[in-house]
């Protein structure tokens, strides 16, 4: 069996005016994962990234520790949905709601808030309620990041090391493929994926499997574990 390694990209920066770059501590993020699979002498086959800025910085930031003889392919099936977009869309469709009042006031400053509406704003996107108010539904956001799981796992070598650099909404649409979730269990593990986390899965032809999710190797030491984010 080959072997994916699905990597979110480390942390960004978040109530800026620019979210799609990293933070400093992003970078040291990005720079730990790097130096672990360097200390592991691994070695990438193929290494497949988004068009975020943040993919990118992600990858830059690793890459200088563990140099990778391989070409980046970059794809946008690989990009996250546009949670500003469906965050303003909620909000007009339930303006009623207090957890929109208090992030109108806060300005996107409260993460937890923040995220409190995007779980709302998903749910309401997978029923279909702000469909006319988006630019890609929830059914094209399945399609794009199915059809780039399946056109990866049906190649036909065997034994491969591949990686994708990618964002949350990508990881837990994999999750919900793979796993066969109902929808708001895999909306509860998009909140929790943690910048840079590692999430491992062996296929071969058309069969996947989950072998690890969401894992810090990297970062889960006394030097590192501060840096442990989720935003």
């Amino acid at each position: 069996m080959s072997e994916l390694y699905v990597i979110r990209h480390a942390q960004a920066a978040f109530g800026t005016d620019d979210y799609d770059r990293l933070s400093a501590i992003g970078r040291q993020q990005a720079t730990a994962l790097g130096q672990y699979f360097a200390e592991r002498c691994l070695r990438f086959d193929t290494i497949i990234s988004g068009t975020h800025h943040r993919h990118q910085q992600t990858l830059d930031n690793m890459l200088a520790e563990c140099p990778q003889e391989v070409q980046i392919q970059r794809s946008p099936k690989l990009n996250e949905y546009r949670f500003t977009e469906l965050h303003r869309a909620y909000a007009e469709c339930y303006p009623e709601d207090e957890d929109i009042g208090l992030s109108h006031k806060r300005q996107h400053q409260d993460a937890a808030l923040f995220y409190r509406v995007i779980k709302k704003s998903l749910l309401a996107w997978h029923e279909g309620k702000l469909d006319g108010r988006i630019t890609e539904t929830w059914h094209d956001f399945r399609e794009r990041t199915s059809t780039m799981l399946t056109d990866i796992c049906q190649r036909d070598d065997k034994g491969r090391h591949r990686l994708m650099m990618t964002s949350g909404g990508v990881i837990s649409m994999l999750l919900f493929k793979i796993l066969q979730l109902p929808y708001p269990q895999a909306v509860a593990l998009n909140m929790q994926i943690r910048n840079s986390s590692i999430t491992q899965c062996y296929y071969a032809g058309d069969e996947i499997q989950l072998a690890s999710f969401n894992t810090l190797p990297h970062l889960d030491t006394a030097q590192h574990r501060a840096r442990i984010t989720l935003s």
